[in-house]
């Protein structure tokens, strides 16, 4: 585990004394984010035995084959020993048969696994099973499709889903790999903190593109063509964008089309930046930050998109470390020179579909002014500074299933695919090169 300044130290304390209460997705959530609770500290600070036997078993069996755990500790915070030979099998030899013994018809017949083991129906119904987890326990006889069907109504065509799920791993090059981006091009900017569906919007946000036939494809980038093609495919099956990347930007290369105008566009780069990566190359390694800050200086014209998680409002710390996060991210760009060069902040919530109201737009805006305060002001002070507009919306694919899943991947039956990703689109149209109007403005 990396050295810890004071002031995180305190934080994660704070975050562990409400460790009994955190969802699987919030655990995760604690291990990814850039403090890195580790899965041992996480124990220590009273992870519960039923909250360590919800985690997925690839998440714990990545950890423990990383030697950050031990078996010892997994069996004595009690894990469950089916879920521990998981993640490191012992070897166990049958006993000798003597010529004594009985002969092979005598012994009684093997017990094969039964369908419908409740512990997984259980998490499935918890919410805490992924769509690995599912997909591994039908090809083990775990469960049944019919388990799946009685118990949860899904219907055939998410249960082939569910077969075939292949975890949308995401590729981001090394810098050194990534051409130059384009000049006379809008630099937009997709920044959030892992797991506040950044990824997914921008997925859905090309999906609609390509639907709708705006998009027209460049071949400057062909890691961002890649990444773009994987994005557009992902969504096209149902499948969610999953992985965080290693290294810290791609970039895809297009041209939007003006839906009014089939002879004008807009030529765009679009980044793809790990928030939390950004922030701590920014704080700890000022060669890295200065190659990063060469290579995304430039004299294009520059939106950036801040992705905001939706949650429970008496999710407090979840909210608190976000909004801490952007703040220090946003700082980030304004040392590389980037903010100089932006005229627009979009502050995005995702996860509309579960806002307690029809009023997506007010609500958006409302909620980040009560749980995002911090960073709401600091970008008041960047829209000050440097004469920039500041704008707020919802977003929203629509609900998913097993964390990695749509529920409905048609758009014609989903109409968050359609209603929201035309909602940015249309935004990004009016305001490059478009008159300045919109909603949601401070």
């Amino acid at each position: 585990m990396s050295i810890r300044t004071p002031e995180d130290q305190v934080l994660v304390d704070f975050m562990l004394r409400s460790i009994k209460s955190k969802t699987t997705d919030e655990i995760i959530a604690m291990h990814q984010s850039v403090l890195k609770i580790s899965l041992s500290e996480l124990i220590r600070g009273g992870l519960q035995s039923n909250q360590l036997n919800a985690l997925p078993i690839d998440f714990v069996k990545d950890v423990f084959n990383k030697k950050d755990i031990s078996r010892d500790e997994l069996e004595d915070a009690g894990m469950d020993e089916e879920r521990l030979n998981q993640i490191d099998p012992k070897i166990v030899l049958p006993p000798p048969v003597t010529p004594s013994g009985p002969g092979l018809d005598d012994f009684p017949p093997i017990s094969l696994p039964t369908s419908g083991t409740s512990n997984m129906i259980n998490r499935i119904r918890e919410r805490t099973a992924t769509a690995i987890d599912v997909r591994d326990a039908l090809i083990s006889n775990e469960i049944s499709e019919a388990d799946l069907i009685n118990n949860f109504g899904y219907s055939s065509d998410m249960i082939n889903m569910i077969r075939n799920f292949v975890p949308q791993v995401t590729y981001f090059p090394p810098l050194t790999e990534l051409p130059p981006l384009r000049t006379g091009a809008t630099d937009i900017y997709f920044l959030g903190m892992p797991a506040s569906g950044k990824s997914t919007m921008l997925a859905s946000f090309l999906y609609y593109g390509n639907r709708s036939g705006l998009l027209r494809r460049e071949v400057n980038n062909t890691h961002g063509n890649k990444y773009a093609n994987q994005l557009i495919m992902g969504m096209a099956q149902g499948y969610l964008p999953s992985s965080t990347p290693t290294e810290l930007i791609n970039y895809i290369p297009l041209s939007l089309r003006n839906p009014d105008n089939a002879d004008s566009s807009r030529d765009m780069n679009l980044i793809d930046m790990a928030g939390e990566k950004f922030r701590k190359v920014g704080n700890d390694g000022m060669q890295e930050f200065k190659a990063i800050r060469d290579y995304l200086t430039n004299e294009n014209s520059k939106c950036l998109i801040f992705v905001m998680d939706y949650f429970k409002e008496d999710q407090s710390v979840a909210l608190m470390e976000q909004d801490q996060n952007l703040q220090e991210v946003i700082a980030q760009l304004d040392k590389a020179g980037i903010m100089a060069r932006t005229e627009t902040i979009y502050m995005v919530v995702t996860k509309a579909d579960l806002f307690p109201t029809d009023d997506k737009k007010g609500y958006a805006k409302e909620y980040i002014e009560r749980n995002y305060r911090n960073f709401l002001s600091y970008c008041q002070e960047m829209k000050k500074k440097h004469k920039l507009t500041l704008k707020s919306f919802p977003y929203s694919i629509g609900p998913s299933e097993l964390t990695h899943l749509m529920k409905d991947k048609n758009p014609a039956t989903n109409v968050n695919l359609e209603n929201y990703p035309k909602l940015l689109t249309d935004q990004i149209l009016e305001d490059f090169p478009f008159t300045k109007k919109g909603f949601g403005l401070w």
